[in-house]
């Protein structure tokens, strides 16, 4: 009996240690939170959200990532979230992709974008310059009940776990020590019978 309590102290305080030095993301938390009140389509909650974007330094753009099978979102149903992006990033038309201040930039450690993908369809980002572990966050417009799924490969090797919040947001993570010149690619296939918008966010830990 008492062997069987020393057991389950030694259980608890393990558990107990490891909950302590899990380590909360608050600039991750706080890009999601912004980008959710997009969800609600007015004119108020995007300028608040473009105001919240123009005071955080800690991000860029993820200009660099481009696929097939993608469509370009119009009128009120997306999150309208490139146009703040373009805007604090001092957009000009007569640039074009990748010449952002980018997710491959060392200065930034996360990078975000909206993409719309096509009903029924697959979409596939490849990036390099990531180090260290890596987390994704895909946020579909609408909550999808699991027909957005999602999944990674490092240098073709499929790694990663996933889970879906409440919201509807796929998070993966990534717990391998990526090098700068690995190949990392993310795919997101749209299960549902329309096409979706999704915001993608990636926290390039560099550790």
């Amino acid at each position: 009996m008492k062997k069987l309590f020393f057991i389950i102290l030694i259980n608890i305080l393990f558990v107990g240690t490891n909950f302590a030095q899990k380590e909360t993301d608050w600039e991750l938390q706080h890009l999601m939170s912004t980008v959710s009140t997009l969800r609600q389509s007015n004119e108020t909650t995007w300028n608040q959200a473009l105001q919240s974007f123009k005071r955080d330094s800690l991000w860029t753009m993820m200009d660099e990532i481009k696929s097939s099978n993608e469509y370009k979102p119009i009128g009120s149903n997306q999150f309208k979230l490139n146009a703040i992006l373009n805007d604090c990033s001092g957009y000009n038309k007569q640039m074009v992709r990748g010449d952002f201040l980018n997710g491959n930039d060392p200065n930034y450690d996360y990078s975000l974008t909206e993409r719309g993908i096509k009903k029924g369809c697959t979409v596939s980002y490849e990036m390099s310059y990531r180090e260290g572990r890596q987390n994704f966050i895909v946020m579909p417009y609408k909550k999808t009940d699991g027909k957005i799924e999602v999944k990674a490969f490092h240098n073709d090797k499929p790694v990663g776990e996933t889970y879906t919040d409440d919201e509807g947001n796929i998070h993966l993570s990534i717990n391998a020590n990526v090098k700068s010149s690995d190949k990392l690619r993310l795919v997101i296939t749209n299960h549902n019978d329309e096409n979706m918008p999704v915001v993608i966010i990636n926290h390039n830990t560099r550790k």
